[in-house]
């Protein structure tokens, strides 16, 4: 049994051909053309274990990526995503979340390796796989309430989101809510009313937290 690869290429797929011979001592022979399409596998992980436990966050904007097919996986180990392109790479834009923003690509887990700051980036694939770690470094924090019913004091200084109705201070602040005017704040709650998931912080008026990273804060007031 012989068979002779060969290349081909269409406008929208690598493909690599293959023709089997088979044949015996009997002079029978048999030839079969097989057609493999391929492409170029890079992984690109947003999110992995590592020492820095308060970090910037983001995802890959999968709705604006230039690329033939991709999946994701997302666990509490690592989130990554697998994209096929082909050999002059997917043009890959990212989306850090509020008060965060892109770091860097790097080549490695332990970001030494640096490859590029720009967003969106085009990877050119030099190899049939590769795989591509994004550092999302975050600024401040994003504390998500209603801030039109909410007072806030923080040990830091702050600023008023009205558009993302949030409160934006800085990592690590200490700060304490409670409600305007002498309205008095039954329960605190994790989100708003209708997300979930959806879990009480707290029954007292006054609701003192340290802020690491993005969250919400939403009251339900006391009914008089």
């Amino acid at each position: 049994m012989d068979y002779f690869p060969g290349d081909c290429y269409t406008a929208d797929n690598h493909c690599l051909v293959y023709e089997v011979a088979v044949s015996n001592t009997e002079g029978y022979s048999y030839t079969k053309t097989f057609t493999h399409d391929f492409y170029n596998l890079l992984t690109i992980y947003t999110y992995w274990k590592r020492g820095t436990t308060y970090r910037g966050r983001g995802s890959v904007d999968k709705e604006n990526m230039t690329v033939v097919k991709w999946s994701s996986s997302y666990t509490p180990e690592d989130n990554r995503m697998m994209i096929l392109s082909l050999d002059d790479g997917p043009l890959v834009p990212l989306k850090p979340v509020d008060g965060s923003r892109v770091g860097g690509w790097y080549a490695d887990r332990g970001l030494a390796q640096f490859v590029s700051a720009e967003n969106p980036y085009r990877h050119p694939m030099k190899s049939f796989q590769d795989t591509l770690y994004v550092d999302f470094v975050q600024e401040a924090v994003y504390i998500y309430t209603h801030v039109d019913l909410v007072e806030i004091s923080c040990d830091g200084a702050y600023r008023i989101d009205q558009e993302k109705q949030a409160f934006v201070v800085s990592i690590g602040s200490r700060c304490t809510f409670k409600g305007i005017r002498g309205k008095t704040v039954a329960v605190w709650w994790s989100n708003f009313i209708g997300h979930y998931p959806r879990k009480e912080l707290s029954r007292e008026p006054e609701y003192s937290f340290t802020a690491w990273e993005n969250c919400n804060v939403v009251p339900e007031f006391q009914i008089d």
